[in-house]
């Protein structure tokens, strides 16, 4: 209801855009919690994502590269997070952990670095990465860098 421009026709564009902004932040944000509950990582993609992304001559929609460049940050920050985490963690909390505790962490994280990969090949992310290669985006070194560390 929030994000059908229809809706909200009377209200002031500013209003009618910070409205969105919100509701697709939140959106977002239980997407990523719902794959958190899972043991998985979602990276959510933009709005913009899923319409085609296009070009005017040399020049593209900022709004466009913005909504990337800010997904591409919370991705970086995602992938960094399951990349940090430790295996030693239960031992650290005073837990006495088994090997297969051990085995079990390593296999969830190959599991879930798998399934990152997966996101990142979808032809949407492509179309993204492609889009930051092209408009110089000082976020694509960011963006290439996380198909590297995966």
């Amino acid at each position: 209801l929030i994000v059908n421009d229809g809706n909200h026709k009377q209200w002031p564009s500013v209003v009618s855009q910070d409205v969105q902004k919100h509701a697709q932040d939140l959106k977002s944000s239980v997407y990523v919690i719902s794959g958190q509950v899972k043991g998985r990582t979602l990276l959510p993609l933009p709005p913009a994502a899923s319409s085609d992304v296009t070009e005017r001559g040399d020049s593209f929609d900022k709004s466009v590269v913005h909504a990337v460049e800010t997904v591409v940050i919370d991705w970086v920050h995602q992938t960094q997070s399951v990349l940090k985490k430790s295996s030693a963690q239960p031992l650290l909390d005073g837990q006495n952990p088994t090997p297969f505790a051990e085995l079990d962490f390593w296999q969830a994280r190959q599991a879930n670095v798998e399934f990152i990969f997966d996101q990142l090949q979808d032809g949407k992310v492509r179309k993204m990465a492609e889009l930051l290669e092209r408009t110089k985006s000082s976020y694509f070194p960011a963006f290439k860098k996380m198909f590297n560390d995966e």
